[in-house]
């Protein structure tokens, strides 16, 4: 029989995993609401039927294929200014997870895809509950499409995909937990600058020329040079640099 070994100080030490849940992040959101949880709860399942993504997006997954966990965290030390850090020590949490299996073609794409040869192989939803002028909770969700053959969308694609072998789901998931108890204690001793220094080294597109789309659907060529502290994109337009939020702007693929 399957289960999670664990080798974390306290994120996924409490955990609850779901035979099926709609959503990981919402069972994790009604905790925080309901009860008062251990900071590093886990709530975990391998069949979500009604995930949630980033623009409102579902995110769609093969029951018993992949991994769908959500973390509650209790950040009170972060400034509210900051709490783009959530996204940048999650995306490099999923990142050393993955990377032994798919090496230097894994990218970060902004703000915290997870992409392999441009394709969608890991999705992340971070929830944040603001109290006053703190982070009371922050949910970090996470979907990682593991063993999944194929998929509806032509952009998304699996670890299985590339590795052409099936994988411990359980494994994963706690090598994810360690990966992201170590990233969020770097965060918690302040090293913010050493964080965003690694999140933009494997920053997808980082320092390319390529093409971006605007709300619009007009297309436009910029050189990805950084990611402002608040979480904006900054690029070079025409010898100008200019910031973009999230719903601001699209990456475009094949051009």
């Amino acid at each position: 029989m399957h289960k999670l070994i664990l080798y974390t100080s306290f994120i996924g030490q409490e955990n609850i995993i779901l035979p099926i849940c709609q959503s990981t992040n919402q069972f994790a959101l009604d905790l925080c609401e309901q009860q008062a949880p251990q900071e590093g709860t886990a709530v975990l399942t391998f069949h979500q039927t009604a995930g949630r993504g980033q623009r409102g997006n579902t995110w769609q997954s093969e029951a018993g294929k992949n991994i769908a966990l959500s973390v509650i965290l209790k950040p009170g030390f972060l400034e509210i200014s900051k709490q783009f850090y959530l996204n940048i020590i999650t995306s490099l949490a999923v990142y050393e997870t993955l990377h032994s299996f798919l090496q230097e073609d894994l990218k970060i794409k902004w703000p915290n895809d997870i992409l392999c040869c441009e394709k969608k192989v890991s999705g992340i939803l971070i929830e944040n509950i603001i109290r006053g002028s703190r982070i009371a909770y922050s949910v970090i969700g996470i979907g990682i499409n593991i063993n999944q053959d194929s998929f509806d969308y032509p952009q998304a694609a699996s670890l299985k995909n590339f590795t052409n072998q099936e994988h411990d789901l359980y494994a994963l998931s706690a090598s994810l937990l360690k990966h992201l108890e170590e990233q969020y204690l770097i965060l918690k001793a302040g090293h913010y600058n050493a964080l965003k220094s690694v999140y933009l080294q494997r920053l997808f597109r980082y320092g390319d020329l390529a093409a971006y789309q605007l709300p619009d659907n007009s297309l436009f060529e910029g050189r990805l040079v950084g990611v402002q502290e608040d979480g904006r994109l900054l690029l070079i337009v025409e010898e100008e640099v200019k910031a973009f939020d999230f719903k601001e702007i699209r990456f475009v693929y094949g051009l």
